[in-house]
């Protein structure tokens, strides 16, 4: 059937749609769309009308669900019709539902946040105090970009076909999609930071740039912020070629670190260094001593007082301008028994440990950029600083620790570890 831009009409969210159209609505917006059936001069279709391709119609009045997206490009035929004194009077229409999602683009440099909900056992939902933002749609994902810089990121958009049906719209000029004009169903562009510290919203607009939404992606953008670090790998007598074999290759470990703290568009600027002989155990029964509060232990404090490197670099900047991590190799106890912690950082202070022997290699990197997050930051736990529950859509607690498997401040480490958008905000 040709497109008519006359005659009968459907509405749906205050857009007409003519007989033989296609109307392209997006399962970003309502569960169910409203389809009002009219004649051309704008009178209702009579209640005897009959429905195909809805259920639940009602007069001239039906719904259709959004709650997926459409199986084919073609979408689902829409009609509705009456006998009209012997002529069947009829009006019909193809709708299309429409997914855009968007995620992280794997050569990104800044930080993309899903923004998910987590399921608890008991079924409770948490969510973060950035999930429900404007629109109210829940689980809007975030990104984050340099002032003044671009980053990447990918639209993925259902149902296969439909691509050249989507425009990338921002809301304020401070954010522009490059480029907006969406011609696949996977697509890869940039987001480009105006001069100014500002959020702002993409919206996946479908058929035209000011179409209903198909999906939409939330911007933040924050001057960098320089922050001077030092890992220093310390070892009680010579460098002991066991321990040290737990740890990655330094370039490597810099780099993933220093990828973490991109996401919030923190810039580590990070020296390394190595101390042996360090006689850091002062008792001595081979091993540190670890108090049972979140401070530090009598041998534990000497390995900063009696580093050189660090008395140094303090002489050269300021006390609170540089942060130390020491990565020691000694088995960690406490009261007498082995303990397991992986690392701890006193907020009060400018360094804190990495205990290297109870540590994979894949993991230490993890627990650098986590203890970094406490000490530069103050960075909590999301278990302690949402316990009790944070005044958000989901109102449940975050307990137990692990709930959110890919957060650099939880425990539980998942396959990347990334900082939600709630931190981005805290490192500036």
């Amino acid at each position: 059937m040709a497109d008519v831009l006359e005659g009968p009409y459907f509405m749906i969210s205050d857009r007409k749609y003519y007989s033989g159209s296609v109307a392209y609505l997006g399962q970003a917006d309502d569960e169910v769309e409203e389809l009002a059936a009219f004649h051309a001069d704008g009178t209702p279709f009579p209640g005897s009308s009959s429905w195909s391709g809805v259920t639940g119609g009602s007069g001239h009045i039906a719904t259709f669900s959004v709650d997926a997206p459409s199986a084919a490009s073609s979408g689902d035929p829409v009609s509705i019709s009456y006998d009209n004194a012997g002529t069947l009077e009829e009006l019909a229409i193809h709708i299309v539902v429409v997914k855009v999602t968007f995620r992280k683009h794997p050569d990104q440099v800044y930080g993309f946040d899903d923004n998910p909900a987590f399921i608890k056992s008991n079924g409770n939902k948490f969510c973060y105090p950035f999930y429900n933002t404007s629109p109210p749609k829940d689980g809007i994902p975030w990104k984050s970009v340099e002032v003044g810089k671009s980053d990447a990121v990918v639209a993925e958009i259902s149902p296969v076909g439909v691509g050249n049906k989507v425009f990338l719209v921002s809301n304020t000029p401070q954010f522009l999609a490059s480029p907006n004009a969406v011609s696949t169903s996977e697509i890869s562009f940039a987001v480009q930071a105006g001069t100014e510290n500002s959020e702002g919203l993409i919206t996946a607009s479908l058929g035209q740039e000011d179409g209903l939404s198909g999906g939409w992606l939330r911007l933040v953008s924050f001057p960098e912020v320089e922050k001077r670090i030092f890992l220093i790998e310390v070892y009680n007598a010579e460098i002991d070629p066991v321990s040290q074999a737990l740890l990655p290759e330094q370039t490597e470990m810099n780099n993933q670190v220093s990828s973490i703290y991109n996401e919030g568009v923190v810039k580590l600027l990070i020296g390394n260094h190595i101390l042996e002989n360090s006689d850091y155990d002062l008792i001595p029964y081979n091993q540190i001593e670890i108090p049972e509060s979140g401070t530090y232990s009598t041998e534990m404090m000497s390995i900063y007082e009696n580093c050189v490197l660090c008395e140094e670099v303090i002489s050269l900047f300021d006390q609170e301008e540089v942060w130390f991590i020491f990565i020691v190799d000694l088995p960690t106890y406490q009261n007498g028994s082995p303990f397991d912690i992986q690392g701890r950082f006193d907020t009060e202070l400018n360094y804190g440990f990495v205990f290297l022997n109870n540590h994979s290699e894949s993991n230490i990197i993890n627990t650098t950029a986590h203890e970094f997050g406490h000490g530069i930051f103050d960075l909590k736990h999301p278990f302690s600083e949402f316990n009790p529950g944070y005044d958000s859509p989901c109102l449940s607690n975050y307990d137990p620790s692990g709930l959110d498997p890919n957060n650099v401040m939880d425990y539980n480490q998942g396959i990347f570890m990334l900082f939600r958008r709630y931190y981005w905000s805290k490192m500036h």
